[in-house]
This record gives C-alpha cells, sequence and structure tokens, in this order.
C-alpha cells in the first residue's frame, strides 16, 4: 500500500486550493449536488460528517456543491452511529441506510480511502449509482486530457498503477488541459458530453523528481525528500491547467488502454480494431468504481448499489461510445513514463 503526503503543494503567491464545500454546511441534514446527481445526508452523530471526512472525494469528483435538504433530492445517505450494533448497509430504493459502530471504526480504520466518505468508499459509489440511474451519466475509471485547438478529448481508461499519472504529468509538459484525473463522466444521447472531474491527482515522488522535471517546474512543486519515495504519492493539483468549461460536446475522441512500467523496453502503440474488445475494456472500466466489489473499514462489504439492469444500461452507453461517429481511434500503449504520449498527438 502506498504512504501519502496529505498536502497539496502550491506556490507560496498563491492562495491555498479551497476546502469542499461540504465543509460550509451547519450540524444536521445536509444536500450535496456531485457533477448532476443530488443526495442528501445525516447522521445521529455529526462527528461522522465533519468537513475533514469529505476531503478525500475531491480526488474523485471536481466539486461537492451544497444545496437544501429536501424531499426531491435523488438519494439519501443515512449513517446511524451505535456501538452496541454490527455494521450493517441496507440499500433501498431511494436511500441506503447505514448501521453500526462506525464511530469507533473511523478511529480504528487503517486506510481512510475505504470509508464511508473515503475516496473508495460509500458515499462514492453511490453518487455513481444515482449519477447512472437517476441521470444516464456513467463514469469511467480513466482520466481525461484535451486538446482544445483540436476539439480533442484523449481518455486513458485504467485502474490503480496502470499509468494515469504518467499520461497527467506527461499532458502538463505538452501543454494539454486537463479534465479529469480520476473519473471521466459522460452521457450519449443527442449529443454526446463529457463533465469535468477531480482535478487532484496522487502521484508517486520518484516519478515527478526522475520523470517529470518539467511537470514540477511547471506546477512550481515543492517535491518532498522522503526514503520511500516510490511508495510515497503527493497529491497535486493541476487546477491551474484544467479546461475552461465544465462539460466538453461532441470532442473528437481517443481512447486509450494503458500498460506503463518504470523499465519497458519498447514503446507499442497497438490499435484495436475489434470493437467487441474496445467494448468489454471499456466496460470493465465502467463498472469497476460502481459494481466492484469493496471491503469498508477492512471487515464491512458493501452490498450491491443496483438491480441487475443497471449493468445492462452501462453496457448500452459504453456501445454507443465505442460506435459513436466522435472517437476515432481506440488503442493499447506499452511504454515507459517518458514514452506514454508517444504516436498519441
Amino acid at each position: 500500500m502506498s504512504d501519502f503526503v496529505d498536502v497539496i503543494q502550491r506556490p507560496d503567491n498563491e492562495e491555498e486550493p479551497s476546502a469542499a464545500p461540504a465543509d460550509q454546511q451547519p450540524a444536521g441534514p445536509r444536500g450535496l449536488q456531485v457533477v448532476e446527481a443530488s443526495v442528501g445526508i445525516d447522521s445521529n452523530n455529526q462527528q461522522l460528517l465533519h468537513p475533514s471526512k469529505f476531503s478525500l472525494l475531491l480526488t474523485d469528483f471536481h466539486r461537492l456543491e451544497p444545496i437544501t435538504f429536501s424531499e426531491q433530492l435523488d438519494g439519501y445517505l443515512y449513517v446511524c452511529d451505535d456501538p452496541q450494533a454490527l455494521p450493517r448497509i441496507v440499500v433501498e430504493p431511494d436511500r441506503v441506510v447505514a448501521t453500526g459502530n462506525f464511530g469507533q471504526l473511523e478511529e480504528g480504520c487503517s486506510d481512510p480511502r475505504f470509508t464511508i466518505f473515503g475516496n473508495e468508499g460509500l458515499f462514492f459509489r453511490y453518487v455513481l449509482a444515482l449519477l447512472e440511474e437517476e441521470h444516464d451519466i456513467f463514469n469511467l475509471h480513466a482520466c481525461a486530457l484535451y486538446q482544445p485547438d483540436d476539439d480533442r478529448l484523449l481518455i486513458i481508461a485504467g485502474g490503480a498503477g496502470s499509468g494515469k499519472s504518467c499520461f497527467l504529468m506527461g499532458a502538463i509538459e505538452q501543454g494539454l488541459q486537463v479534465l479529469a484525473t480520476e473519473m471521466v463522466h459522460f452521457r450519449i444521447d443527442e449529443q454526446l458530453t463529457f463533465f469535468k472531474g477531480s482535478l487532484l491527482d496522487n502521484v508517486r515522488v520518484a516519478n515527478l523528481r526522475y520523470h517529470y522535471p518539467r511537470a514540477v517546474e511547471i506546477l512550481s512543486l515543492d517535491v518532498p525528500v522522503v526514503e520511500t519515495e516510490w511508495t510515497t504519492k503527493l497529491c497535486v493539483d493541476l487546477s491551474d491547467h484544467q479546461v475552461d468549461a465544465d462539460t466538453v460536446v461532441n470532442p473528437e475522441i481517443l481512447v486509450v488502454f494503458p500498460h506503463i512500467e518504470q523499465e519497458a523496453p519498447a514503446h507499442i502503440l497497438q490499435p484495436i480494431e475489434d470493437p467487441r474488445l474496445a467494448i468489454k475494456a471499456l466496460y470493465d472500466k465502467a463498472a469497476e468504481k460502481v459494481a466492484g466489489p469493496v471491503l469498508l473499514y477492512e471487515s464491512v462489504p458493501m452490498p450491491p448499489l443496483q438491480g441487475p439492469q443497471a449493468a445492462g444500461r452501462r453496457l448500452k452507453a459504453v456501445t454507443r461510445l465505442i460506435d459513436s461517429p466522435h472517437l476515432t481511434r481506440t488503442v493499447s500503449v506499452y511504454g515507459s513514463p517518458q514514452t506514454c504520449l508517444e504516436g498519441l498527438l
């Protein structure tokens, strides 16, 4: 497991990045909008809703906007902290209810990502489910890079360790804009719309120091000296290089499936000619975060948040994306951090 440097390095003459808007909300029931999904949250233990609990979500989503808690929201998440109860998560048609000793679990948790409001946790996955079910917005485990002069979007679809951060740092050095670092949200109907995602990225200290010194200079980063530089990650703010608008509509699309290795002996860019293979690979990235198994607090299995129909809708959306006239290339890339963008720009 990687260590994390829980700080965003910025120049001394710039303001600190703003905290999640959830920080600004008073205690009690509250609402949040994420992309287009609206979620009500409440708990009998308000410490579970402390502003610090939401900070990791900014590595998943662009923003968490406070909205009024009402009966017209897309869904609701209720957390009942009962020190005497074993943890239980119940999924209902319009709400998720988590009951158990969550206060104790929060105190003893070794990995804050897999908590209720962690960036791999219950709220994150519930939002993805609501985006699909209520708004036909589907979510790829990917980063997205934009070339405004060509109106061209590169979708780098890969899981943990595949090399997304290498493409992001390379993009900064090449002058591309960032639409999303971790989750790419899209809707395809009369037009193809991509929504801005997170602008924060956790990058290995060693990658920054040895492979992307120009990006370090461009981003004015103060890279820390640590003994475990290959496992320690620095949370890097890329907002100065973001796409201007909150959406990109009908761009030319290139989908890339990366496999980046430190000592790759060659750079191989392979077109994926069979659309069935492309659909399978992209469907895996669309299902990974919303439908994959997850264990919260190292001990609480999270039940499925959706019924079987959701998989069919997701497959249909991915198929339409691969079949879209806006998609010009689908490729796999095997290479090193220094060569990952070769042949793509």
